[in-house]
């Protein structure tokens, strides 16, 4: 080996090591760069008439596992389906509050039953009433106040579905130009890692939304794939779509929603005619659903299944708690109504009683139909009595039995033609 062979194969060392330390620096100083990869040399033997002359440097590679970031990417999108759940499933359980806490569903139905049972037991107590209709009203208020924070949950989610589809179009499109990058980098020979790291990243965005198949053509194209057919492919363009519901009164009311669509673009950019459901509208006669996980998958599954079954339970606790109220009260109040009562109270004609509100009395014969009325006009009216109105001498609405007797006498007797005396009935 001749003295230049030698210098020259210790130049070419010196020079490849001094790229290597350069690309370590480089790896060092990104260590903490976001989607960033170690890269490295690859050497090769300089050969010159057949003889070894020192080294080269043969190209400057990422050090990447393409399978582990394969696996990486799957499972950015269960993460992410994951992460969008607790985050609405959190938002959702402060409202139905701790158990046994003050604010929390059970205490107010626990409130409720405890007032009635003090009303039970103390019935003639205003104070007893009062309460037990107060635990009534903000129990159903709660439940009413419960249902309506959901709807409103839905409907934040719902818009969070369109403002995710705005998210994903704009990752796609950005994914796109780094294909047109990578493609003219591979063309004239220029590094492509920092762009392949770009586009690595962005894929995890991607999958993060939506779980999507993904090939690379041999300079290093991204394409994605939805269980129908191509999403993305360099050249072809499509957007997808999705109309949010307007306001809360689309989920109160039960309207219908849009479904998520996908829509080819022509090479300017404009929509074409040619586009598919990505998920067809909920209630659809043939839905499709091409989404298998991610944070979109999340945010369809709390709206249209997790969030309404809150709901369903919800309607199921305030039937179960009408039917077993109405059951306890009808045990006790004859349901259904007979069609008579007879019962004797004997009273004191002087009594003077608290009255308030209004009856009615109506005057029956044997078979319960109403009497006709002495002039032959039709039947009689019944006669609908004040009570509140009636004064025995101490005040509207503290009427004596002889003084309500007397009021029916008065109206009804003469349309007889006969004196009606309730007192007879009432001895």
């Amino acid at each position: 080996m001749g003295l230049d062979t030698a210098l020259s194969g210790a130049i070419s060392s010196l020079r490849v090591n001094q790229e290597a330390l350069s690309i370590i620096s480089n790896n060092i100083a990104n260590a903490g760069t976001e989607g960033f990869n170690r890269v490295k040399i690859r050497q090769t033997n300089e050969i010159l008439n057949g003889v070894s002359s020192g080294v080269r440097i043969d190209g400057v590679e990422r050090a990447v596992d393409e399978f582990l970031v394969g696996a990486a990417r799957r499972q950015s999108s269960r993460v992410g389906e994951a992460d969008t759940l607790k985050l609405y499933m959190d938002r959702t359980s402060l409202f139905f509050g701790q158990p046994g806490a003050e604010n929390s569903i059970n205490s107010f139905v626990d409130n409720f039953f405890s007032s009635m049972s003090d009303l039970a037991n103390n019935p003639e107590q205003i104070f007893q009433r009062t309460n037990a209709l107060e635990g009534a009203t903000n129990l159903s208020k709660r439940i009413s106040g419960l249902a309506t924070n959901i709807e409103q949950v839905r409907f934040d989610v719902d818009q969070d579905i369109a403002s995710t589809v705005t998210d994903l179009n704009n990752k796609i499109a950005a994914l796109d130009n780094l294909n047109l990058a990578i493609k003219e980098s591979s063309l004239k020979g220029g590094d492509q890692n920092p762009l392949l790291d770009k586009r690595d990243l962005i894929l995890k965005e991607v999958t993060n939304i939506i779980d999507l198949n993904v090939s690379f053509s041999e300079s290093g194209e991204a394409t994605l794939f939805t269980p129908r057919g191509e999403l993305l492919a360099p050249g072809q363009k499509f957007t997808i779509e999705y109309p949010p519901a307007p306001s809360i009164d689309t989920f109160i009311n039960s309207e219908q929603l849009s479904a998520i669509t996908v829509t080819l673009l022509d090479a300017n950019g404009v929509k074409t005619n040619t586009s598919l459901d990505l998920v067809s509208a909920p209630g659809s006669a043939s839905p499709e659903d091409n989404v298998g996980s991610g944070k979109l998958r999340a945010l369809l599954d709390l709206r249209d299944t997790e969030l309404p079954k809150f709901l369903a339970q919800l309607d199921e606790m305030a039937q179960t708690l009408k039917d077993e109220f109405n059951a306890i009260h009808n045990d006790g109040a004859g349901f259904p109504p007979p069609t008579s009562l007879t019962g004797t109270n004997l009273v004191d004609l002087a009594d003077e009683h608290v009255f308030s509100g209004q009856v009615r009395i109506a005057i029956l014969d044997d078979s319960g139909n109403p009497v006709p009325d002495s002039y032959g006009t039709g039947n009689l009216n019944p006669l609908t009595l004040d009570l509140s109105r009636l004064d025995s001498g101490n005040g509207a609405g503290v009427p004596s039995i002889q003084t309500i007797i007397d009021e029916i006498n008065l109206i009804l007797a003469p349309l007889l033609r006969r004196k009606f005396l309730l007192d007879l009935l009432m001895t």
